[in-house]
């Protein structure tokens, strides 16, 4: 699923990214990605900023419990990949956290470059 529309965080504080238009064999329930299929998984994350200076970080939560941290770190965009084993229904999410003082800093963008996909190994 990939990120649909420009998303305003407020400082220091994670928020739920959404919505997101679902991609192709994908379905998007509220702002989550619903797994079909059980195994393991790989699953692919990214998220584009407005600004490569703001520090930002980026979470990935499992059924409400997060499975895995970017890090705090900087750029323009940020991508990775991490295993997951995942049963048919888990709900995928992810969460954003931006430090900057700057409003216009604080966007999580819409397009291509902010996604999330789960992979089947």
């Amino acid at each position: 699923m990939t990120k649909n529309g420009d998303q305003q965080l407020a400082a220091s504080t994670w928020a739920e990214v959404g919505p997101w238009t679902a991609g192709s064999g994908a379905t998007v329930v509220g702002n989550a990605l619903r797994v079909s299929g059980s195994g393991n998984a790989t699953i692919q994350t990214g998220s584009e900023w407005p600004t490569s200076t703001s520090v930002k970080d980026w979470r990935v939560l499992k059924n409400g419990t997060v499975v895995w941290t970017k890090g705090s770190g900087t750029g323009l965009t940020l991508a990775d990949t991490f295993a997951l084993a995942v049963v048919d229904g888990d709900l995928i999410t992810c969460e954003a956290w931006n430090s900057s003082g700057v409003a216009a800093n604080r966007i999580v963008k819409t397009g291509v470059n902010t996604y999330l996909r789960v992979v089947p190994a």
